[in-house]
């Protein structure tokens, strides 16, 4: 049931900013969808969840969350999202899991896990070379 449901709770951005960050953390995606589009709806929204990058940076989490979940759609749409709020990626958002898989890595080569290599690898240069491909 959505907060709007509920005549004595008054939501705004930070409502659905935090109901969006705990659904992320807890793997609900399809709730933390939700709830990312009525947090669309208020003008900059995506820059109360992103927060400043302060606490864990909750848009992050949810554009990750995305990626890794498969929702191209979803993840398209809260770029969008952030690009109507003049809001940037954060260096964070493009790093997906210790293996440092990244946004655009994950959509070209999508792999469940990434082979260990057996070296380290540099994730800002690879970050930087693949930020050109689009």
């Amino acid at each position: 049931m959505m907060v709007e449901d509920y005549k004595r709770v008054q939501p705004n951005a930070r409502t659905y900013a935090l109901l969006v960050e705990c659904f992320t953390k807890y793997c609900m995606v399809n709730e933390a969808i939700r709830h990312f589009r009525a947090l669309r709806r208020i003008p900059g929204g995506t820059k109360v969840l992103y927060n400043a990058g302060n606490c864990g940076d909750p848009l992050s989490l949810y554009l990750r969350s995305l990626c890794l979940d498969g929702r191209a759609d979803e993840l398209l749409e809260a770029l969008e999202a952030m690009a109507d709020d003049n809001q940037t990626i954060a260096p964070r958002a493009m790093i997906l899991n210790r293996k440092y898989r990244t946004l655009v890595s994950s959509w070209i080569e999508p792999l469940q896990e990434e082979a260990d290599v057996g070296f380290d690898i540099d994730y800002v240069a690879r970050y930087d070379l693949e930020k050109f491909l689009f």
